[in-house]
C-alpha cells in the first residue's frame, strides 16, 4: 500500500537548502533542525521561528533539556539556547567534546579531551557549572548513555557506570559485570568498545573490537553476566531495539543484487523476520508497539550526479512495517532524505530533505 506525498503529511515547512543534519522534535508542534553550520526552530504555526548560523562548521548533535532549553557544541563552545526564541542562555568552552546527553536532573553529561588532562567524562549544569569530571582512558565521540539515574560510557575494553553524583557503580567487560573494586587498568589485547552503547530494557548492547576479531555483547548489570550476541546471519551497523516480548533488534542483513534486507533478530540471535527493500535503508527506527520504520534514499551525491539520467524517485520513501515484518504503508518522498529522522512523543514521524521538512501521521 502506497501513499501520495500529501496523503500522510501532518504539516511541513521549508528549510535552508542544506545537505543534511539532525531533527529534534520540540514543544509538540515544532522541530529543532541542526546542520553543521545552521540551527533553527520551525513550527506548524510560524514556519522558521528563529535561526542561528555560523561561517565555521560546528558539527554536534543537539539535545533538549528541561525548561525548554536546547544545548549543542558549536565550534568548541557548548551553547545552551532557549528553544522558543533561540536566545543564548549560557555558553562556555568545551574542547573536543562528544555529543552531549541529558540527565534526569536537567544537567548535561558528555565526554571531552584536553591535552593536559586527556579523556574525561563530565557533568555540567545548564549554566555551565561543573558538577564533576572523571578521567577516561581515551578520547570518545559517542554521547554517554543515560539510563534512569546511571551514566554509562564505553572506555577502552570496558563499560563503566556511574550514578548522577559521579560515584562508580560497576564495570563490565567480556568476562562479565563486576563490582567497582576491580582494577580499571585494561589488560593487553582486551580491545576497545566501539560506537554507541544501546539500551535493551535492563540489558546493554555494545560492540567490542580486538586485534583478532570483534563481537557484540549483551551486558546484564542485574545478574552480573555478559553474553555474546551471535546472530544466525551477518547484521550491519548499529542495531535498533524493538519493543517486543523477550526483546529484539532490527538491523541491516545480507544484501543481494539491487536489494537490501532488513532483519529482526531476537536476543538469542534467531531471525524473526526478513523484509526485502529495492532501495537502501539509511536509517531504521522502532516505534512503541513493535513497528519498524525504514527511511530509504539514495545519497545526495548519487541523486545530484545521476538523477538527471536515471529516475531515482522510487528510491526515496518512508516505509512502516508491522511487528510481523509486513508492510503497513509506504510514503513516497519528493526528494532524497538526508536528515537523521526522529519520532515525537505522539509517534509522529519527522523526516527532511535539503530545503524541506515533513511531519508524517503515523496511523
Amino acid at each position: 500500500m502506497s501513499d501520495e506525498p500529501s496523503d500522510r503529511v501532518r504539516w511541513s515547512s521549508p528549510l535552508p537548502d542544506a545537505p543534511g543534519g539532525t531533527l529534534l522534535p520540540a514543544l509538540d508542534t515544532a522541530c529543532v533542525v541542526a546542520t553543521p553550520a545552521y540551527m533553527c526552530l520551525t513550527s506548524s504555526e510560524d514556519g522558521v521561528a528563529w535561526s542561528a548560523e555560523k561561517e565555521t562548521l560546528f558539527p554536534g548533535t543537539p539535545v533538549l533539556l528541561p525548561g525548554d532549553l536546547v544545548a549543542r557544541p558549536e565550534d568548541g563552545i557548548l551553547v545552551v539556547r532557549d528553544v522558543r526564541t533561540g536566545e543564548t542562555t549560557a555558553a562556555w568552552p568545551e574542547p573536543a567534546m562528544s555529543a552531549p546527553a541529558a540527565a534526569p536532573d536537567g544537567d548535561l553529561v558528555f565526554c571531552r579531551w584536553t591535552a593536559e588532562g586527556g579523556g574525561e567524562l563530565k557533568k555540567a549544569g545548564p549554566d555551565g557549572t561543573t558538577r564533576w569530571s572523571l578521567p577516561l582512558s581515551r578520547r570518545l565521540s559517542a554521547a554517554p548513555l543515560v539510563q534512569r539515574n546511571v551514566v554509562i560510557v564505553g572506555d577502552g575494553p570496558r563499560l563503566r557506570a556511574f550514578d548522577l553524583n559521579g560515584t562508580p557503580r560497576w564495570t563490565a567487560d567480556r568476562d562479565g559485570v563486576h563490582a567497582t573494586g576491580r582494577p580499571d587498568a585494561p589488560a593487553a589485547g582486551d580491545g576497545e568498545i566501539e560506537g554507541p552503547v544501546v539500551a535493551l530494557g535492563d540489558a546493554l548492547l555494545a560492540e567490542l573490537r580486538w586485534d583478532s576479531g570483534a563481537g557484540r555483547y549483551l551486558f546484564h548489570p542485574r545478574s552480573a553476566t555478559t553474553v555474546r550476541l551471535e546472530p544466525a546471519i551477518p547484521i550491519h551497523g548499529t542495531p535498533t531495539p524493538v519493543d517486543r516480548p523477550g526483546g529484539g533488534l532490527v538491523a541491516l542483513g545480507p544484501t543481494g543484487e539491487n536489494t537490501w534486507a532488513v532483519v529482526l533478530v531476537d536476543l538469542d540471535g534467531r531471525v524473526i523476520w526478513t523484509h526485502r527493500s529495492a532501495a537502501e535503508p539509511r536509517v531504521l527506527l522502532a516505534t512503541t508497539g513493535g513497528d519498524v520504520l525504514l527511511f530509504c534514499s539514495p545519497t545526495l551525491d548519487r541523486w545530484r550526479n545521476y538523477h538527471q539520467w536515471y529516475d531515482l524517485s522510487e528510491e526515496c520513501f518512508v516505509r512502516r512495517l508491522d511487528p510481523s515484518g509486513a508492510e503497513r504503508w509506504t510514503w513516497r518522498a519528493p526528494a532524497p532524505l538526508t536528515y537523521r529522522p526522529a519520532l515525537d512523543r505522539l509517534g509522529r514521524i519527522y523526516t527532511a530533505a535539503p530545503g524541506h521538512l515533513w511531519i508524517l501521521d503515523p496511523s
